[in-house]
Order: structure tokens, then C-alpha cells, then sequence
């Protein structure tokens, strides 16, 4: 086996993690640390994460279009290494897909995230002066349970990232061109 077909193995074993690590935790909310929501990626791409035992309306847990299409990439990019001719070929589609799976599925977990926490700061952070005061005393609890609340990026969704980055890594290793191993020449002049 050469070494280039060895570095595509090492892609599609990446990418094949990268999947599984689907099923960890991506992203938690919680206040003082207790969880409120916790999503994996696959609860992330089905709309379906974990609430804790909060009324929240059916219509905000839409799936995410990102997750979906970052799967659906890796997917696409391990068959594609598959039915492609030749490890250089394959590996420019396993690095391709990488690439572009990092790009969909980083972008996406900012975008929700800030929005996340934009949403926190909008809810909690209700500025204003005067009133009555329980007027005053609403304002600043919440306040302060905008400054419990945390939106957090679980390690399943680092890993993920980290599985997809070797094996774009591998892809880029495939395309290294490999030293001929023709006959070994002995000079046998006795150095004359």
C-alpha cells in the first residue's frame, strides 16, 4: 500500500469521526450552572435539544440549516473520495470538503451563538431610569440573570472541528508526490 492511499485511509477515518462526534454535546445555555438547553449536533440538525423543564414554543427549535449542510458535506465528501480515481484526486476531495464543512459549520455555530447571546442582552439588559420602584427592582434581577446565563461551545463540537482539520491535513498529504523506488545502483570500482 503507498503512502498516499494510506493518507486517504487516515481522511476517511477522520471524516467518518467527525460524524460520529455528531452525538456529543455542541452547546449548552445554562444559569449559575444549571443546564436550560443542551444540543448536539445531531439534536442540532433534527431541532430537538435537550430543554430543561422550560416552556419554550415548538416554533423556535427549528433545525439548524448549518449543521444540516455541514453533515451533508462530510457525507458527500467521504463518498466522493470513494468513487473519485487516485488518492490525489480523492484527497483534493476529502480537503474540498473539509474545508468547506469547517467553513459551514464554524460560520453557523457564531452566527447562532451571537445570536444567542445577542437575544440574552436584549431580554436582560432593559436600560431606563424613573418609574416605580418595582419598576427599578425588574430592571436590575434582570440584570442579573443576564449575567448568570451563559450560551457555551461544548468539546464535541471542537473535536468535530478538529477531526474535519486532520482530515483536510491528510487530503493535503495525498497530494505529495512519492519518490520513486527504483533499483539501488552499487558502485563496485572500488572508488577508482
Amino acid at each position: 500500500m503507498t503512502l498516499n492511499i494510506s493518507w486517504m485511509w487516515a481522511a476517511r477515518i477522520a471524516k467518518v469521526v467527525a460524524l460520529l462526534l455528531f452525538f456529543l454535546p455542541w452547546v449548552a445555555v445554562s444559569c449559575n450552572g444549571q443546564p436550560l438547553i443542551e444540543a448536539s449536533g445531531y439534536q442540532l440538525l433534527t431541532g430537538s435539544p435537550e430543554v430543561a423543564d422550560i416552556p419554550v414554543p415548538k416554533e423556535k427549535l427549528d433545525a439548524a440549516w448549518w449543521a444540516i449542510a455541514g453533515a451533508v458535506v462530510i457525507v458527500l465528501g467521504l463518498i466522493g473520495s470513494f468513487v473519485v480515481k487516485g488518492a490525489k484526486t480523492g484527497g483534493r476531495v476529502v480537503l474540498v470538503s473539509s474545508v468547506l464543512a469547517i467553513a459551514l459549520l464554524g460560520g453557523g455555530m457564531g452566527q447562532m451563538v451571537g445570536q444567542m447571546r445577542g437575544a440574552i442582552e436584549k431580554e436582560t439588559g432593559q436600560k431606563g431610569e424613573g418609574g416605580t420602584e418595582m419598576e427599578a427592582l425588574e430592571r436590575q434581577l434582570s440584570q442579573m440573570m443576564g449575567q448568570a446565563i451563559r450560551v457555551e461551545i461544548r468539546n464535541g463540537f471542537w473535536l468535530t472541528l478538529v477531526f474535519l482539520a486532520a482530515a483536510g491535513a491528510c487530503g493535503v498529504a495525498t497530494q505529495v508526490p512519492q519518490r520513486g523506488r527504483g533499483p539501488v545502483s552499487v558502485d563496485n570500482t572500488g572508488g577508482a
